[in-house]
């Protein structure tokens, strides 16, 4: 990195460097800026049975001018793991910024939600509270460990679509899994779209190739709706897939940068 703001002297190495998990080089010293934090924060915890609120709320977002800090979701069969037989969905949305230009967000978000007829809609500005709200969220992984004892293995991974079609993306999700009678839990980062299907199976060879051919057959589909197969952790050992669904010439690009800064290979290898 450099110690100003801008820089155009070339393609961006620090980039290169961080999002590549010790595949190109090894970081030694790091200059962080650091971001100021939002001088106040709203966040609104609300419930719906009816996951189609989710394609209204990004339309309405958008429609109202309304800068979301950030927007969780939680689908009922995750939110039954902290909430036995509620067959309800739970979403956490953040408004940010000055003391008034957080409220008024905040507010105007408030009346957009009311709109979609909520089960429960609670709102808070105190950062203890605010702890209460995440509670569940917090523990999503934890929770899901646990919630078939029968069921020990968990698979998950983490398409990411555009806005407008993150409620098809739930959906289509679900048909799979249905269709193929496996389990499956679905949380995620509604504001970029980014989901986090997690199937639970038994610890069986049938099972785990069921529920991958069912993520190949979701990668397929997403590709086709401009989403992207990973949005966060495609870099590890879970490459081994997503190299397969990537255009060849992309590919053979990466293969040549990495040749470039580690001929040898010996760079965290396996990656």
């Amino acid at each position: 990195g450099t110690p100003f703001t801008k820089q155009s002297t070339g393609p961006d190495l620090t980039a290169l460097f961080l999002c590549s998990e010790g595949t190109m080089g090894v970081i030694t010293e790091i200059t962080l800026r650091c971001e100021f934090l939002p001088e106040d924060i709203w966040t609104i915890r609300c419930n719906f049975s009816d996951e189609a609120v989710l394609q209204s709320i990004h339309e309405e977002v958008v429609k109202n001018h309304i800068d979301l800090y950030s927007f969780e979701y939680m689908d009922p069969r995750m939110y039954s793991c902290f909430h036995s037989g509620n067959k309800n969905m739970l979403l956490l949305l953040q408004t940010a910024g000055s003391k008034r230009d957080a409220e008024e967000q905040m507010k105007k978000l408030v009346d957009v939600l009311k709109e979609l007829n909520p089960l429960e809609l609670v709102y808070t500005n105190d950062p203890a509270k605010t702890d209460e709200f995440y509670a569940e969220r917090s523990n999503a992984l934890g929770a899901i460990a646990k919630a078939d004892r029968d069921k020990p293995v968990l698979i998950q991974f983490d398409p990411v679509l555009p806005l407008p079609k993150f409620a098809l993306g739930v959906r289509k999700m679900r048909e799979l899994a249905e269709r193929e009678n496996l389990d499956l839990i679905v949380y995620g980062h509604a504001g970029d779209g980014n989901l986090h299907p997690t199937f639970i199976v038994r610890d069986i060879l049938e099972d785990k190739i069921k529920a991958r051919n069912v993520i190949r057959e979701y990668d397929s589909w997403i590709e086709g709706e401009g989403g992207c197969y990973s949005g966060e952790h495609a870099v590890g050992f879970f490459m081994g897939r997503s190299q397969n669904e990537l255009r060849p010439d992309v590919a053979h690009y990466l293969k040549v940068i990495k040749s470039a800064f580690d001929p040898k290979g010996i760079l965290n290898p396996g990656k």
